[in-house]
């Protein structure tokens, strides 16, 4: 009877097991004792196999073989641990900054998978002193029509709330443009602002509708166009000599028109990010603006494409 000889201890791996497998492999092949060949390749170098091994994928992925699939995508991703260690070499960037980057930016474009509730608030406020010259009252006010400076200030406040893809947010601002109530008609001059919008984002898109509101009281007045010079842009309109023309009904020698003026814009907008760095954008806005005088009572639109390039 033949007498048993003693199994090989099985040999132990030289790399860990999962992903980092092949990380560590290609590590160990371009380090100082190395293979040659490995050691000497290049990101230019590599051009011709990356594209050689996306090839065999993809012939892989028409046969439906697994077992082709399963081996054509490790050729691939050892392209991706040549590069990567290639560039490590280089103090550039490692492997683990390569899959951390993708995984970060996988997660950014799918907050409705990843996202939770956020919640922001904003707010601002500026105050600027006004000064009269030598003469107070002449200086600070126009004793035909009643307007006079004062004091400027503005303030804002805002929330935002972000859920699932969606960010949906608005804000109320007050300004006083530095103007205070009219002598005559005791009636201010400040714009009051409203914003609400509402953006969601998923995958490379990203699509946003906004609307915006101003309101001013109008307690100056506005004058009114009477034409325009021939030939030009040139507005032809008429300043009032006295109090009694300013607060009259004739445009002609510069009667005021008063009451409220309100002015509104809606704006419509999407982008597609093509590529790292590039994205396709494109949307339109409309303003109306209502008011009492001809000059503030006008309607405009616009259309726009563009391309947002970042490098």
């Amino acid at each position: 009877m033949r007498k048993s000889e003693a199994m090989p201890e099985p040999t132990e791996a030289p790399y860990s097991p999962g992903v980092a497998a092949i990380f560590e492999v290609v590590a160990r092949l371009r380090a100082p004792g190395g293979c040659p060949w490995d050691r000497e390749q290049t990101h230019e170098s590599l051009r011709p196999y990356l594209l050689e091994e996306t090839y065999e994928l993809l012939e892989a992925i028409d046969s439906g073989d697994d077992a082709k699939i399963k081996e054509e995508l490790g050729d691939l991703l050892l392209q991706v641990a040549m590069h990567a260690e290639i560039a490590a070499e280089q103090r550039r960037f490692d492997a683990a900054q390569v899959l951390e980057a993708v995984a970060a930016k996988m997660v950014a474009r799918h907050p409705h998978v990843f996202g939770d509730v956020t919640v922001a608030a904003f707010g601002s406020f500026m105050y600027a002193t006004f000064v009269p010259g030598y003469q107070p009252l002449a200086g600070s006010a126009n004793l035909i029509t009643g307007a006079n400076n004062t004091n400027w200030k503005q303030w804002v406040v805002g929330l935002q709330f972000g859920y699932a893809g969606f960010t949906v947010g608005g804000s109320y601002g007050y300004d006083n443009l530095g103007l205070g109530g009219n002598y005559y008609t005791g009636v201010d001059n400040d714009n009051r602002k409203y914003t609400a919008g509402i953006m969601y984002e998923t995958g490379p898109w990203q699509a946003s509708v906004g609307w915006g509101r101003v309101v001013n009281n109008n307690g100056n007045g506005s004058v009114s166009a009477l034409g325009v010079v021939s030939g030009t842009s040139v507005i032809q309109v008429a300043a009032a000599a006295n109090s009694s023309a300013a607060f009259g009904t004739n445009l002609n020698t510069g009667a005021l028109s008063f009451g409220t003026e309100q002015a509104d814009k809606f704006e419509i907008g999407a982008s597609y990010a093509l590529g790292p760095g590039i994205k396709v954008l494109g949307g339109g806005v409309y303003y109306n603006v209502a008011g009492q005088s001809n000059l503030t009572a006008q309607q405009s639109w616009q259309l726009f494409l563009g391309m947002d390039l970042r490098f």
